[in-house]
């Protein structure tokens, strides 16, 4: 009986040890408080990065797109640029191969004058017109005519040089 009293002294002192003292200063956090926190860090937006396309001297950017493909192009642009050589194909694109293969995330796409499109994993093309067919999408550029474009891209094969702007 001894010792089970004296357990129980010891089990009510380390509970009470562990109960809230009432000295101390404890600040009640609002619930608003928290929402607002939470809506801040969610609203944050992170910089994307743009995909540079020289041409000439000239430079455009593009948004890339969401999908694993555009992350792959981009990692590997983030560590040095690629150049390539592209020509008119069907007289809606400028075509050329990166010399590396990509994921493919290939989709049924009506493309537009400004698309950057993924072609069997290792083509980039740079749209003028209009074609349907399955693609990945790399990128788009944004706020351009497809005379503006046709006049960025000019005649015959070019030199492209792709990079990333942070």
């Amino acid at each position: 009986m001894k010792k089970i009293l004296s357990l129980l002294t010891v089990l009510c002192l380390a509970f009470s040890a562990c109960g809230n003292n009432d000295d101390e200063d404890v600040t009640p956090v609002e619930p608003q408080n928290i929402i607002q926190n939470v809506e801040q860090q969610t609203n944050t937006e992170i910089p994307m990065d743009k995909l540079l396309i020289t041409i000439n001297g000239k430079t455009l950017t593009a948004d890339f797109a969401d999908n694993s493909s555009a992350k792959a192009l981009a990692d590997v642009l983030a560590k040095s640029s690629i150049t390539y050589q592209a020509n008119d194909y069907g007289n809606f694109e400028k075509v050329g191969d990166l010399g590396q293969s990509f994921p493919k995330n290939d989709e049924n796409i009506t493309t537009e004058p400004g698309d950057i499109i993924l072609y069997q994993g290792h083509n980039l093309c740079i749209y003028y017109a209009q074609n349907t067919w399955s693609f990945t999408r790399i990128a788009k550029i944004k706020g351009i005519s497809k005379d503006e474009l046709k006049e960025f891209l000019g005649e015959g094969e070019i030199t492209v040089t792709l990079s990333v702007e942070k």
